[in-house]
């Protein structure tokens, strides 16, 4: 489970837990609400109903009593008795309890006869009032008709206190819900925030610790302690980061102790190693070539130019070539100086993808003061045209991932058949060998001469940079002709035409490349010139190229 899907998840868990709890505070006071509600709709009716009652048999009684006495005074008839509204106040009284307190129903007929006795008073009261004896008769009527309301008001001051008692009933018993609710709602709150608390506890642990940890062992391998372990093994992002670690720290490992040992290794050379980057500048040198330059030479090599460290013959500028190595030219160490000697130099160019390659160069003391007569061979001869276009097969295979050329060259001898006869028909297998084996001392290891005919050898460069670099091969392999060949009693300078094709310029199929080769070498020979030229790939054009040295 990826990092950020755990905190979304934790996020979302606080969510649910907030909307729970919410969900449920609000379901509680709805609770407390809706009983509240109904136990004051019930009882509410019923004590409206009763104090309307007593409110209107007051007003009939204290009416009638007053219109009795004021229609004596004026010697009228006393007005009708109203018992309407009475009567309506009783029946609205008795609906209330029947609907919402049918228990009561005995309360309400008590009620009731105390109203009709109220009212049968009442009518008896006014019909009295013609007959004799009117002030006693009106006296005692008075009384009667004021005791049953004393008796109703009792009896309707009972009920509503009957009523008030199960209101205040219903109201405890809505409070203690409404506390039991509060209680589980609190509770539920206080397990939310220990979730939510554990959850945040847990997840901060779980950020923390191996952050922790890489810090840790970043610090360690910043103090030189590469062999750290992450213990955290979760599939997380921050597992995977981990396990990542572990890799840099196991690759760094066995990086520095490679080079820890190729540092030793080329310490331990007696020979002088310097390496040089495209422009001349020395960059780094081992102990022996310190060594060599102690007296001489004031503070470090590196960052000087190679010039005031060696001075080369004329073959100086081939030396620090970058597209192929040179080996035994003879130079002067620490020229101008005391202590200035013949050294042999072989320089090794250092082939990177980029821009920043340059050279090593392997200096010797030398008691010779010439170049070595045979350059051992660098590049690989074969035996046959065959085993060269196997060669080229497998590099064109992996021409396209790796993003650069393969060069090929055909190199024929100019008037070859002269030559041949010149020497003697037994030395026809010894000409090309040794033009191979002189070719392939000025190659790289990877690079591969064969002998292609009895007039020809074929060359194929596996790593160029760019087409313009092969004329650079062309120099060299000219310029390692300056010297006479040996065969048997003859020493030969031989003269040469070289072809030139490109992968993937001119094509990527092997016998292709090489009639391409083939053809540039004969328009070469066919300028009388020895030279160098370029196969140019568009139909009809003649081959073009850089003409080499007269």
């Amino acid at each position: 489970m990826k990092l950020r899907d755990k905190i979304l998840a934790g996020f979302l868990a606080v969510a649910t837990l907030t909307l729970l709890v919410g969900a449920f505070g609000y379901r509680a006071l709805e609770v407390a609400q809706f009983e509240l509600e109904g136990a004051v709709q019930r009882t509410r009716p019923v004590m409206d109903a009763l104090q309307h009652l007593r409110l209107e048999a007051v007003r009939a009684t204290y009416g009638t009593l007053h219109a009795v006495r004021l229609s004596r005074a004026e010697g009228a008839s006393p007005p009708p008795l109203d018992e309407a509204a009475l009567r309506e106040a009783m029946s609205t009284y008795s609906d209330a309890v029947a609907r919402h307190f049918p228990d009561e129903a005995e309360t309400a007929a008590g009620i009731g006869l105390a109203v009709d006795g109220l009212v049968v008073d009442l009518r008896a009261h006014r019909v009295s009032v013609d007959g004799e004896d009117v002030e006693r008769v009106m006296g005692g009527f008075e009384r009667r008709v004021l005791q049953q309301l004393v008796r109703l008001e009792s009896m309707v001051g009972t009920a509503l206190a009957q009523e008030e008692d199960e209101l205040s009933g219903y109201l405890s018993h809505v409070d203690a819900a409404a506390r039991d609710w509060t209680r589980k709602a609190t509770a539920l709150g206080v397990l939310a925030l220990l979730l939510v608390g554990v959850g945040g506890a847990w997840l901060s642990r779980h950020l923390t610790r191996p952050l922790e940890a890489l810090r840790q062992a970043t610090e360690r391998m910043a103090q030189g302690d590469y062999e750290v372990r992450i213990t955290h093994n979760s599939g997380d992002d921050i597992g995977r980061l981990g396990n990542a670690f572990e890799s840099l720290s196991r690759e760094l490992s066995q990086t520095v102790v490679s080079r820890d040992d190729v540092e030793a290794i080329l310490e331990s050379i007696s020979d002088g190693l310097m390496v040089i980057d495209r422009q001349g500048i020395i960059q780094r040198t081992n102990a022996a070539m310190r060594l060599k330059c102690a007296d001489a030479v004031e503070g470090p090599l590196a960052g000087r130019a190679v010039q005031e460290i060696l001075e080369c013959t004329s073959k100086e500028k081939r030396v620090s070539d970058g597209h192929f190595t040179r080996e035994g030219y003879e130079c002067r160490l620490l020229p101008g100086t005391d202590r200035e000697r013949r050294v042999s130099v072989t320089a090794t160019s250092i082939r990177t993808d980029n821009a920043s390659g340059g050279r090593v160069l392997l200096v010797r003391d030398s008691d010779t003061p010439r170049q070595i007569a045979e350059p051992t061979p660098r590049g690989r001869v074969l035996n046959t045209p065959d085993a060269l276009r196997e060669h080229l097969a497998t590099r064109l295979s992996v021409l396209t991932w790796r993003g650069r050329h393969v060069g090929v060259l055909m190199v024929g001898l100019d008037r070859g058949r002269e030559l041949l006869r010149a020497i003697g028909a037994s030395e026809e297998d010894g000409v090309t060998r040794q033009l191979a084996l002189r070719f392939a001392s000025v190659l790289r290891p990877d690079d591969a001469v064969a002998l292609w005919s009895d007039e020809a050898v074929a060359i194929v460069l596996e790593d160029i940079g760019a087409p313009t670099d092969l004329p650079k091969v062309a120099e060299a392999l000219l310029a390692s002709l300056d010297e006479a060949i040996e065969f048997g009693q003859h020493r030969v300078h031989p003269r040469v035409s070289i072809g030139m094709a490109v992968a993937p310029d001119h094509g990527e199929a092997v016998d292709h490349l090489m009639a391409c080769a083939e053809s540039a070498m004969r328009c070469t020979m066919a300028d009388g010139k020895r030279g160098y030229m370029l196969f140019a790939q568009a139909t009809g054009q003649r081959p073009r190229g850089e003409t080499g040295r007269q």
